[in-house]
């Protein structure tokens, strides 16, 4: 592949999975149960709203986080992705 070619792949794949991605955000309905073999949440995302409004209302991470492991918990922090997943997340918002 020329150079050319090579870098229009990539944009292409980063496009589509943009798009893929934009499309879930908008279609995966949120505080409903997790559905097996359907588009569903997992009730984590106020969990990780919360670790993403920690950094953003005290430039700093949190101290301690709670994974939230059920759906009757309430949720306080997550953490199962890297500090740098939150930090980019906190700087995007």
């Amino acid at each position: 592949m020329s150079k050319i070619a090579t870098r229009a792949f990539f944009l292409v794949v980063a496009a589509i999975g943009l798009a893929l991605r934009v499309l879930f955000l908008i279609n995966t309905p949120i505080d409903q149960p997790a559905k097996i073999g359907e588009l569903s949440c997992y009730g984590d995302e106020r969990a990780h709203v919360e670790y993403t409004r920690q950094i953003i209302e005290t430039g700093r991470l949190p101290r301690s986080a709670t994974a939230i492991t059920n759906e009757a918990q309430t949720p306080d922090f997550e953490n199962y992705q890297s500090p740098a997943y939150y930090v980019v997340h906190a700087g995007v918002c």
